[in-house]
């Protein structure tokens, strides 16, 4: 203590450094208690900034969207602590920022790579030029892995602000409270030294003879018995004194005591005051928070593809627009009715699955759709609230059941191919041995009809096998530009359309032909088949009396949709054939293309099962469409062929049997199977061609080696070894000059054209008659 100060003022110097010490301490502990509690409350809000602005910005930054979210991006800016939001590449290249100019970051420091690689938001306090902000990056990903970062800084300067007015508050408490220590602290000093004062006072008095002067004597020390020594007449009267100032001394300590009470109990309901003031303050701020999220979901929701409900245990909350659509329902018809019973969902549906379930659902107008489900659950208060998403995918059924379609032509085909294939080289013979018996025999010799009826059964047998190769891919690949009104008009003045109208002659038969139709590239077989299989297939399904309309159109497509999404976009002819039947059931109708599906009984006067899967596959092969309507009146077929606006020419007329004789031209035939061979060269020799025959590729390369040949007729399958293709890619090397035909029972594929782009000449297809195979190696050799 400092000497020269009296008792009283050492006393109040104690008491003012204990007061001060005390409320620095508090002010230093409020302060970083306050430091805390705001950092720790910025943190939290912006963490939930971060997830609820990535979530609604994701769909736009692959829209490439950029002035949506900039839009976003200044509304979340504006009046608020957020000074700067930066999207960047994983490789820390700015993609869009609210700066105007944003270097490079780097992304290989630890920061960004824990974010990166454990995809999850992060954040960590930084400084620049002396300001310290709130840094806070959320990964925003696609497939699983991370393509971009969001990072939104968060200006502290507002918290340092408050914190220091805190401090401000405290200082201007601890001066009052210094000022009032002063007070009581000189009160007390003064009751504990005033009997010195009083001794002091009553001692000059006795001195100066004033025996009327009472000493108070409080003590029984030195003083107090002094006190005594002069004061032993007065005994009585300072025993009351004394009781007197230890009465006042105990009620100003009472007093003191009464004050610091009261003023501590002040103290902390005006800190109770001012707590409360800030958490209702907190608690609007959080419902302002809570009340603009809830605007933005819901302007979010309404602009996704899925249909989004909101429902908890009660029934539904609120749908969005996507939902009415595609449901027919409005939100408010809605309200407190459960999704099952809204739907008529299956009773075994999981409606609050977090995975992706596939059922169906019922629109209000009773129609049944396919839907995708997923639901999320959020706590809202006390009870559970449900987000579903709804999406229709009719349309991706439907595209899933015709690639299903398209995969089992496809199978069936390849193995209908090969049979047909072998059916093909057998015919050959059954053909092409009348026709030469035929070339030689006079026109009255009773043999003649037999041999034509072989003939002709060889040929409508191969018809047939075509028929079977209508099911593999690309057996209508031979393509000739006609016109579909020349085609339906030669049909309808066909023996075969005049057998059907005599099977059914209580059914009329209408053509609606569009005057300028467009033409198509198509093979006039296929298309002449299909044309026959539908009016057959309609006129059984009419029986008795009815009527078929055959119509034909243009259509340009621009939007494939209303299940036309297997099209492309361009200019089709249209064909419709309607009939006035029963209709199909709903059951066959999702068979009716299978091969061999039928509900009649097989017979001579009924078909095989194959006839709507030459249709299917025709139409398939010609990159065409095949649609159904289908009712209780009956029953549409519509064929959708890609259109050209190309002219037909003139074709050739073929010549006669007498103008394809040859002179002699020297001709190597290349087939594996004996009876070809035979057949071929008979029928060749008979055309007055100079004919050798090898049995496979390598033996026409040894052949050519030692003999000279006009022309090859290639087989394009030769069973082990080189193909026909490959066969004459070997004999162009030597003899680049060389001619050739290709024959085989398969319709011409890729490896037919691979060898025609090599030079050789027409294709030919098993069973061919003498004519075919006589014009094709005519017009080569003079080609």
């Amino acid at each position: 203590m400092i000497p020269f100060l009296s008792i009283r003022k050492k006393i109040i110097f104690s008491f003012l450094v204990l007061i001060i010490l005390m409320g620095s301490v508090f002010a230093v502990t409020s302060y970083l208690r306050i430091i805390k509690t705001m950092h720790h409350e910025i943190e939290k809000r912006g963490i939930e900034v971060s997830k609820t602005f990535s979530q609604m910005v994701t769909p736009y930054i692959f829209d490439w969207d950029y002035v949506t979210i900039i839009d976003n991006t200044d509304e979340l800016i504006n009046n608020s602590d957020i000074r700067q939001v930066t999207i960047l590449d994983v490789d820390g290249k700015p993609w869009l920022t609210t700066q105007k100019e944003q270097a490079k970051i780097s992304t290989n420091t630890p920061f960004y790579q824990n974010i990166i690689n454990n995809k999850v938001l992060d954040y960590r306090q930084v400084e620049v030029s002396g300001h310290k902000f709130l840094e806070l990056v959320t990964p925003i990903t696609a497939l699983g892995k991370v393509v971009y970062l969001l990072k939104i800084e968060i200006s502290l300067k507002s918290i340092e602000q408050e914190a220091a007015s805190r401090i401000r508050e405290a200082m201007g408490i601890g001066a009052i409270m210094v000022v009032v220590s002063t007070i009581l602290g000189g009160i007390l000093a003064g009751l504990l030294t005033r009997p010195l004062d009083n001794l002091v006072q009553g001692t000059n008095e006795i001195a100066r003879g004033n025996l009327s002067h009472r000493i108070a004597a409080t003590s029984v020390d030195e003083i107090g018995k002094l006190s005594t020594s002069f004061n032993l007449m007065a005994h009585t009267l300072e025993q009351e004194l004394s009781a007197r100032k230890e009465i006042e001394k105990d009620l100003q300590e009472h007093k003191a005591h009464l004050e610091k009470t009261v003023w501590a109990r002040t103290t902390e309901l005006r800190r109770t005051n001012i707590r409360l003031l800030e958490e209702i303050e907190e608690h609007q701020e959080t419902e302002n928070a809570l009340r603009e999220s809830d605007e933005r979901y819901k302007r979010f929701s309404e602009v996704t593809i899925d249909g989004i409900v909101f429902h908890n245990q009660h029934g539904i909350i609120d749908v969005n627009e996507t939902f009415s659509k595609i449901f027919g329902y409005l939100a408010e018809d809605l309200r407190g009715k459960t999704l099952a019973d809204t739907l008529r969902l299956p009773k075994d549906t999981d409606i609050v699955s977090n995975n992706f379930i596939e059922t169906v659902g019922v629109r209000k107008d009773g129609i049944q759709i396919h839907i995708e489900m997923r639901s999320r659950v959020l706590e809202d208060h006390d009870s559970q609230l449900l987000v579903t998403s709804v999406r229709n995918i009719n349309d991706r059924k439907l595209l899933e059941t015709r690639l299903q379609q398209a995969q089992k032509m496809e199978s069936i085909g390849l193995i209908a191919g090969g049979v047909a294939h072998d059916l093909n080289n057998i015919l050959t013979g059954i053909v092409g041995y009348p026709e030469l018996l035929l070339v030689d025999l006079p026109q009255e010799s009773p043999l003649r009809a037999p041999l034509e009826m072989i003939k002709n059964s060889g040929i409508r047998a191969s018809e047939v096998v075509s028929d079977v190769l209508t099911i593999a891919r690309g057996a209508a690949s031979v393509r000739e530009l006609v016109n579909l009104n020349h085609l339906i008009q030669e049909y309808i003045c066909s023996p075969e359309h005049l057998r059907i109208a005599q099977k059914h002659p209580g059914v009329t038969i209408e053509t609606e032909l569009q005057a300028d139709l467009w033409n198509m590239h198509c093979s006039p077989i296929h298309a002449r088949k299909s044309m026959m299989n539908l009016i057959s297939n309609a006129a059984e399904a009419i029986g008795d009396v009815g009527k078929i309309v055959v119509a034909t159109s243009n259509e340009h497509i621009d939007t494939p949709g209303n299940g036309k999404q297997n099209l492309k976009a361009g200019e089709y002819v249209v064909v419709r054939v309607s009939d006035s039947g029963p209709g199909i059931s709903d059951e066959d109708l999702q068979h009716i293309f299978d091969p061999f599906f039928s509900r009649k009984k097989m017979g001579p006067t009924s078909g095989s099962g194959l006839g709507l899967t030459i249709v299917w596959n025709t139409v398939q092969d010609h990159e065409g469409a095949v649609f159904v309507e289908n009712n209780t009146t009956g029953t549409t077929f519509c064929l959708y062929f890609p259109a050209t606006r190309a002219n037909i020419e003139m074709q050739p007329v073929t010549g006669q049997l007498k103008d394809l004789y040859g002179n002699g031209e020297r001709l190597l035939v290349v087939d594996d199977d004996a009876q070809q061979q035979v057949i071929c060269s008979q029928i060749l020799k008979s055309l007055g061609y100079d004919v050798n025959v090898v049995a496979s590729g390598e033996e026409a390369l040894e052949y050519l080696k030692m003999h000279t040949a006009d022309l090859l007729i290639l087989d394009m399958i030769l069973g082990k070894g080189m193909n026909g293709r490959q066969t004459y890619a070997r004999v162009k090397k030597t003899l680049p000059d060389l001619k050739a035909i290709i024959v085989s029972g398969f319709s011409a594929d890729t490896e037919v054209k691979e060898a025609q782009r090599l030079g050789a000449g027409r294709f030919v297809k098993k069973p061919y008659t003498i004519s075919q195979i006589g014009v094709a190696i005519k017009e080569t050799l003079a080609a």
